[in-house]
């Protein structure tokens, strides 16, 4: 692949051409030494220099495999060396300067590199192209992206009397990203770096230019040191990089989660503490409740260090159930009751849990399990527990994520963690009394944690938004303005659909964004649209979030910031050093927040949580490797890259996978299964399976689908299934990735089997599907989510429909009725004004805007079309 330079500069941007240019001139002293290094491994300058040069690009990128031009003569190539013109020809190299190499070894491999170049440059670019056939970016230069070129000026012209002196002019336009040229005019070397000025600043470049110098001058004097060696920081600029990387130090608040409540209680008993689908409790009720919760559970026998399930809807006795868990010295694990079963059972079975709690509406959602159950409606209303001694890092909840090996894993955070956490988003952005946070979360989602417990702990009101709420952009502008939100802590997708929804915004709403990248026109819309916009970034196993920074500018980059206070970001090389300024690393976490590991996985631990050899030890000399790629910038800040492996986030979520890969390499007639993520259109990821089928099998995406949901959530079955008769191998027989199909025209054929639309209705829905989708495969009995659909995708559609039958609906709707079902109701409704000040009359308790993408069943449950056309009738007014 070509080379990626670190930039801010997003695929399929509009491309920059605008150039400038850094001179640097090398001392003859310099200079001779590096003839002599070349002379003494039978290398030119050219190759010596060119091999430095891909040590700097390993450094700057992490990568061992790049790709340069170098100029080449175009008049040898044709035996025409009297030729007068600009012959040039473009040689792409291919360098590999791993970091176990000598430089003395790289020099070689460069000079045999660049001599086999020259001998086969015949090859030339113009004919390359069409043969690779290379990935094309608007935004970038094909093939190439960086070139290197050594410039030889050895007229002597001083027998005639004559001093000669050479000047090239600054280009106002750069083709490449960045051109390095070194003139040599037999004396000293002058190093030309042109470059995108839309790219890189000139400090960016003055500085790559120092750390280029370097280390050849560090390869000069030591040919044996190894490429990693080379790209080490010195000592001062390490230990500059360390003393960023602390967020330093501050008190964290004492005790436990439940605790830092109570005290809230005690000192606010009759402010009001939450308010969820029209009833509300006061501290002191919330405390009580939470109580007679804890007194139950210690009745059936949980002690601290216990864990216990919790799979509830969200209701006003939701946050009373986690903090009552608490108080009884055990640790929540969170069941959403939309999960399959069987991933349920395994995460009861997996955390060893002590009791379920549950109610009469969730209790099916687990299936049969052999540990007692707990229905939170028989609770009474008082009950006192017995009083347990935890430790501030004593466990506080279990959260299960995606897992790559096929089965998701438990991370345990302690009480500490979340304090901290909550204190260093207090020095952040402060949680008055007066404030009230809308939750609209998920409470199996670590985001909950933020939304559920940080108004509590700081006296603030909790406001949960019910399911309908939270899965549409109109009735969660409602809810804002419903419950005066001054907070809201949630996904770019949930920010999407209230800009979607025509949301003015609201002048005193703090905006959190969190859990995948923001992007600059999602913040350039809710800029004025809020009264302060916020980035934060932290994985699940360091506790919510530990890094962050206010957004004020959507035309700047946009970093993850700085590290709170008591945590520690690193970023380190696969030797596990610290990387300098603009240098691509792993990102690495340390500090109060980093969780207690994950539960009954050591050999996970084990690659994950590693002791942190840069802290001065005690309780929290640990720290998380997050799989992020990121580097520092000028400034001072992080800026996160992608992911080292093959982890994705995807509307907010979290997803390995390698896990969907094992559940579909599960399935009898799959011989292999590969999944990514891949974009229909900018701005519209979607999960992708290539399927090579047994020998003799058929395959359809509907079966396919049918088995993922069994196990998976919603949010983790792919949108679209292709089948190949045989995956894409490299010579080496790995899996080429590049030169799997297309999915949005390889995608597998509807099955006949599947029930045509009938009616013109069903026939506008069909198309409106098919077109948002990208794929027909859709009978009249098909749900919208089951087809590949999501949230938000269900706006597009949403929106469609409104244009063709005069009332939108909301997302629940199109997400869960089949398109049969879907169809009727926009035929009945269309002949009616619609009243858009009208609640949902069984609007019951919806959960959060990921909510329906967890849905698993096949639709044999759901409501019959009459009795879906008759709830929306109460919807809308007739």
């Amino acid at each position: 692949p070509p080379l990626d330079l670190p930039s801010d500069h997003p695929r399929g941007a509009e491309r920059s051409y605008r150039a400038d240019r850094v001179d640097v001139p090398l001392p003859p002293e310099f200079v001779a030494r590096l003839r002599k290094l070349g002379a003494q491994h039978g290398a030119s300058l050219v190759a010596t220099l060119l091999a430095g040069f891909s040590v700097l690009l390993h450094r700057l990128t992490s990568t061992e495999d790049v790709l340069v031009g170098l100029a080449a003569a175009g008049q040898s190539l044709h035996q025409m060396p009297g030729l007068v013109g600009h012959c040039v020809n473009l040689l792409p190299l291919r360098l590999r300067p791993a970091g176990a190499l000598s430089f003395g070894e790289l020099l070689k491999r460069t000079r045999a590199t660049v001599l086999d170049a020259f001998d086969h440059q015949g090859a030339t670019f113009g004919s390359l192209l069409p043969q690779l056939a290379p990935e094309r970016d608007s935004a970038r230069p094909v093939l190439v992206s960086v070139v290197f070129n050594v410039d030889v000026r050895d007229d002597d012209l001083s027998q005639f009397g004559l001093d000669v002196g050479y000047e090239t002019m600054v280009r106002q336009a750069e083709n490449f990203e960045l051109y390095l040229n070194v003139v040599d005019n037999g004396r000293d070397l002058v190093i030309e770096a042109s470059y995108n000025a839309g790219l890189f600043s000139r400090e960016t470049i003055q500085r790559w230019i120092a750390q280029y110098e370097q280390l050849l001058d560090a390869g000069c004097r030591d040919p044996t040191q190894t490429v990693d060696r080379l790209i080490a920081p010195d000592a001062g600029e390490r230990e500059q990089l360390l003393a960023t990387a602390s967020g330093g130090t501050a008190p964290i608040p004492d005790g436990c989660i439940h605790e830092r409540i109570a005290a809230q209680a005690q000192a606010r008993p009759d402010a009001q503490a939450v308010i969820a689908g029209g009833r509300s409790y006061s501290y002191r009720q919330l405390a009580e409740r939470a109580a007679a919760i804890a007194a139950a559970l210690q009745a059936q026998d949980v002690q601290p260090g216990d864990f216990v399930g919790v799979c509830l809807q969200r209701h006003i006795d939701l946050p009373a159930a986690l903090i009552g868990v608490m108080m009884a010295g055990a640790a929540y694990v969170p069941l959403d009751p939309d999960l399959p079963t069987a991933r349920l059972q395994f995460m009861l079975s997996d955390a060893s849990a002590r009791v379920l709690l549950c109610e009469a509406a969730t209790a099916g959602a687990v299936g049969e399990v052999a540990l007692p159950r707990l229905d939170i409606g028989s609770i009474a209303a008082a009950g006192s527990p017995c009083a347990v001694a935890l430790s501030p890092r004593s466990a506080a909840y279990t959260i299960y994520t995606s897992g790559s090996t096929g089965t998701p894993k438990g991370v345990v955070a302690h009480h500490r963690g979340v304090l901290n956490c909550f204190a260093g988003t207090q020095a952040l952005v402060p949680m008055r009394e007066t404030d009230t946070l809308l939750a609209i979360a998920t409470f199996a989602f670590d985001a909950s944690i933020l939304e559920l417990f940080m108004p509590l702990v700081y006296g603030a009101r909790l406001a949960l938004a019910t399911r309908e709420e939270a899965a549409d952009g109109t009735t969660l502008v409602r809810a804002i303005e419903q419950y005066q939100a001054t907070r809201i802590f949630t996904a770019p997708a949930a920010w999407r659909l209230l800009v979607s929804a025509g949301w003015s915004g609201k002048s005193d709403l703090v905006g959190i964004s969190w859990a995948e990248p923001l992007t600059r026109d999602l913040a350039a819309a809710l800029l004025p649209r809020l009264a302060q916009l916020w980035n934060l970034y932290g994985p699940t196993e360091t506790t919510v979030w530990m890094l962050g920074r206010r957004i004020s500018d959507a035309s700047a980059p946009i970093t993850i910031g700085r590290p709170i206070p008591n945590t520690r970001a690193y970023i380190l090389d696969a030797a596990g050093r610290p990387v300098g300024r603009g240098v691509t690393g792993e990102l690495y976490i340390g500090g109060a927040g980093v969780a207690l590991g994950y539960l009954n996985r050591p050999e996970l631990d084990a690659e994950r949580f590693l002791p942190d050899p840069f802290a001065n030890g005690g309780e929290d000399a640990r720290m998380y490797r997050t799989g992020d790629l990121a580097r520092w910038t000028a400034d001072g800040e992080i800026e996160c890259l992608g992911r080292a492996d093959f982890q994705v986030k995807l509307r907010g979520y979290r997803i390995e996978l390698g896990e969907i890969e094992a559940v579909l390499n599960g399935h009898a007639q799959v011989a292999e299964a590969v999944v990514g993520v891949a974009e229909r259109s900018a701005g519209d990821p979607r999960l992708v399976a290539w399927v090579e089928p047994r020998a003799g099998a058929e395959l359809g995406s509907s079966e396919l689908r049918r088995h993922v949901r069994q196990s998976l959530p919603g949010y983790m079955v792919p949108q679209h299934f292709v089948t190949i008769a045989r995956l894409p191998r490299l010579p080496n027989g790995k899996l080429d990735r590049r030169a799997l199909p297309d999915p949005f025209v390889s995608e597998i054929a509807a099955p006949i089997s599947k029930t045509p639309p009938r009616s013109d209705a069903e026939r506008v829905i069909f198309r409106i599907w098919s077109e948002v989708l990208g794929h027909t495969d859709i009978g009249a009995e098909d749900r919208f989510l089951d087809i590949g659909g999501h949230s938000m995708l269900a706006v597009q559609v949403a929106a469609q429909i409104q244009q063709q039958f005069g009332v939108k609906p909301p997302l629940r709707i199109v997400m869960m009725e089949s398109l049969a079902q879907l169809a009727a109701a926009c035929q009945m409704q269309s002949l009616h004004e619609p009243d858009s000040d009208r609640q949902p009359a069984e609007a019951q308790d919806p959960g959060p805007l990921e909510t329906a993408e967890n849905e698993s069943s096949t639709g044999a449950d759901r409501p019959s079309g009459g009795k879906s056309v008759s709830w929306w009738k109460k919807w809308l007014k007739p």
